[in-house]
C-alpha cells in the first residue's frame, strides 16, 4: 500500500488534502470529540444546552449539536469579552478579534 500510495503521489504537481476525522485526533491526540470539546466551553452545564438544542431540533436531530454549539457559543463570547480571566486571551487575539472571528472560535482553535 505505501508504495501504490508514494506512485500515486509522485505522479501529481500538488500536495493530496488529506480529511481526516475526529477518531484520529481522538486515538492518537488525546482530543475530545465535538460534544467533549462544546463541554469544555460551557458556561452553564452542559445539559442546559443539549436540553435547549434538542427541543429546537425536533425535527431535524442531526442539527442538535451544531444549535447547542450556537448557545454555548454565545454565552461563551459574553463571558470573553467581560471578565478579567480572559484579559489575558483578548490581549492575544486582539487580531483576530479585529477580523471580527468570534472568541469562541479563537479558544477552540487554540488549545
Amino acid at each position: 500500500m505505501k508504495d501504490v500510495l508514494k506512485k500515486l503521489l509522485s505522479n501529481h504537481a500538488a500536495l493530496p488534502v488529506l480529511f481526516v476525522g475526529s477518531g484520529l485526533t481522538r486515538r492518537y491526540l488525546n482530543f475530545p470529540d465535538w460534544e467533549g470539546l462544546l463541554k469544555k466551553y460551557c458556561v452553564k452545564p452542559f445539559e442546559y444546552y443539549n436540553d435547549k438544542a434538542t427541543r429546537a431540533c425536533r425535527d431535524d436531530p442531526d442539527m442538535r449539536l451544531p444549535t447547542a454549539a450556537d448557545l454555548i457559543e454565545a454565552d461563551f463570547n459574553e463571558e470573553w469579552y467581560t471578565l478579567d480571566k480572559y484579559a489575558e486571551s483578548r490581549s492575544k487575539h486582539k487580531h483576530e478579534m479585529e477580523n471580527k472571528i468570534s472568541p469562541f472560535k479563537i479558544c477552540t482553535n487554540n488549545r
